[in-house]
This record gives C-alpha cells, sequence and structure tokens, in this order.
C-alpha cells in the first residue's frame, strides 16, 4: 500500500501497518485533478449531512462517487 504525503504528521505510526508514505507537496504543480474536480463535488453532496457511524459515512461517499458524471 502507498499513501501520499502531504506534509501532515500523522497521529499514529505506519510503519506498524507496512504503508509505504510518499512524499506528496501540498501547492506543487503535479497536485492531482482530483483535489480541484472530484471532491469539492463530493463535498458539495455530502455537506450538512451527519451520519450514525461511519460505515454510514463511507458508503455516502462511495455513492456520492457513482453519482458523479463521467465527463
Amino acid at each position: 500500500m502507498a499513501a501520499h504525503d502531504d506534509k501532515e504528521r500523522p497521529l499514529s505510526s505506519n510503519t506498524e501497518e507496512n504503508v509505504e508514505l510518499l512524499d506528496h507537496p501540498p501547492y506543487g504543480p503535479d497536485i492531482n485533478p482530483n483535489d480541484f474536480f472530484t471532491f469539492p463535488k463530493i463535498k458539495n453532496r455530502l455537506h450538512g449531512r451527519r451520519f450514525r457511524s461511519p460505515k454510514e459515512a463511507v458508503d455516502a461517499f462511495k455513492n456520492a462517487i457513482l453519482d458523479l458524471p463521467e465527463n
């Protein structure tokens, strides 16, 4: 498993979980387009909603992704 590191310090160690962190500059020219296009749309869909459990929040996030148009 690999994860991008935006210079935020983790609250717990990822070495126990065998996770490799990849450096990713927070304001670099290689920022993922999802940061600008996909995530704001999902944020707008989920804004103001309350979830009773983490699973319900994850399911809502997955459904929001699936409901996005492909272009």
